[in-house]
């Protein structure tokens, strides 16, 4: 499934969110910038190691508004509320990096209608896929 989303993110973004000019952020270039802020005390070492572990982060501009935008991005089969307190999470301390709006996305196959609620209240984003 992951590989599926890595391939069609821009895609899902464009069509579920509305996001152009869409572009994966490089997993070794996004651990140089957060070395940065880590030395920086920006964010601490343990921030660092828990972005690094998001699935997928992603910048583009944002079709309503016209701003650029970053997407924090887990990938998970059955959405749990584990996921969305990662995704959550990361997207916080993403906001202090970057000083940007960041939208938390949760891609997967099932959810439960509980959960969807969950999201919804929560600002949280979610695309199912086939």
């Amino acid at each position: 499934m992951e590989h599926k989303v890595f391939i069609n993110i821009c895609s899902y973004l464009g069509s579920y969110i509305g996001i152009r000019k869409c572009k994966i952020k490089d997993k070794s270039e996004l651990l140089e910038e957060l070395d940065e802020y880590v030395e920086k005390g920006i964010i601490s070492e343990e921030e660092e190691n828990d972005v690094i572990e998001l699935d997928l982060i992603v910048s583009g501009i944002l079709k309503e508004t016209k701003e650029e935008v970053y997407v924090a991005i887990e990938i998970s089969y059955k959405i749990g509320n584990y996921d969305i307190e990662r995704v959550i999470r990361r997207k916080e301390i993403l906001e202090k990096v970057y000083k940007k709006k960041v939208i938390p996305l949760i891609i997967g196959k099932e959810i439960s209608n509980k959960l969807k609620s969950k999201l919804k209240k929560l600002n949280v984003e979610f695309v199912l896929i086939k």
